[in-house]
């Protein structure tokens, strides 16, 4: 039962990596497609081209991006390794032997620490953005 928990977690995060790495290549690939039909309608329209260096610095230049990327969500990155942590924490117990079981165990407290560390940084991010309200009637 404990070994397919901890290939449960191994097989999540392999996927996740996959994931990401597929979003990066295809991402990238795309950008690639992208200059090239640019480049091929230039090239059947000179016209369009004003100036070779700004083609140069548009196509070659690092990429911006037109809005943000997405803020982290501390409390539910918190929370998970939160559970993650409590888990493993749980398994640890329930084996108490090994190498394994010991690791998992600190494993896990260093995880529920973690998320905890998280979550009340957020909280604490969140009261301190907070606009003031006076309580002074002017």
């Amino acid at each position: 039962m404990g070994q397919m928990l901890v290939l449960i977690l191994l097989g999540i995060v392999v996927v996740g990596l996959l994931y990401s790495a597929a979003g990066l290549v295809v991402r990238s690939w795309m950008e690639h497609r992208v200059r090239l039909r640019l480049l091929e309608k230039l090239d059947k329209h000179p016209d369009l081209l004003r100036s070779p260096e700004n083609l140069q610095s548009a196509l070659f230049s690092p990429r911006t991006r037109t809005n943000p990327p997405p803020h982290s969500n501390y409390v539910l990155t918190g929370a998970f390794l939160a559970i993650i942590g409590i888990a493993c924490i749980a398994y640890g117990l329930i084996v108490r032997v090994g190498q394994l079981a010991v690791g998992v165990y600190i494993g896990g407290q260093i995880c529920l620490l973690l998320g905890l560390v998280l979550v009340a940084t957020w909280l604490v991010g969140r009261a301190l953005a907070r606009p003031r309200t006076s309580s002074k009637a002017k």
